[in-house]
């Protein structure tokens, strides 16, 4: 397909936003960079540290709090704190070219491997970070031969994501979706 710009595209970020001249009115058309080659994005995954809490609780906070509360769950800072410490030893601050972006956190048993928390900072999502993170946990789970599940809340739109790698509600509470990977 084939547009007609209207003065210069502009770049934000990895998207490219055209105004487009259509018969009956201007659209904006943004494009973006799927293509963009995931080892590019150098992600890597390093085992959190005491000194990481400080980053994870305002994580929590910028991306955790909207979605509680869209559910109804109101929650206080010492429960925000307390969510930050439970599973900490699987705890894993995921690094996009040296720079603290997100966290995963993992229980992971002799048949199965939970993803606890996947926290992308607002402003990194979208980037395709957080299905090469997730990808890359489907890859442990295939090569140990364990069952890969998680539980998100029912408000939260990263169930996209997970039903686009291979998740399927299997289960539900009145919060959240019980989710298990079918291969």
């Amino acid at each position: 397909m084939i547009f007609f710009c209207k003065g210069k595209p502009q770049i934000y970020g990895i998207h490219i936003v055209f105004q487009t001249v259509e018969p009956f009115k201007l659209n904006y058309i943004r494009i973006r960079y799927k293509q963009l080659a995931l080892e590019k994005l150098k992600i890597q995954l390093i085992k959190a540290k005491e000194e990481d809490k400080v980053f994870l609780f305002k994580l929590r906070m910028q991306t955790m709090v909207v979605h509680l509360e869209k559910a109804g769950i109101f929650l206080s800072n010492k429960e925000h704190k307390d969510r930050v410490n439970k599973g900490f030893k699987g705890a894993y601050i995921v690094l996009r070219s040296n720079n603290k972006v997100g966290v995963l956190k993992c229980i992971e048993t002799a048949e199965t491997i939970e993803i606890m928390q996947l926290q992308i900072a607002p402003e990194y999502q979208g980037l395709g970070i957080g299905k090469k993170v997730v990808e890359d946990v489907i890859s442990r789970a295939k090569s140990t031969k364990k069952i890969l599940i998680l539980k998100v809340l029912k408000e939260n739109p990263a169930i996209r994501l997970y039903e686009r790698v291979g998740f399927k509600a299997i289960g539900e509470d009145d919060h959240e979706f019980h989710m298990k990977l079918i291969l």
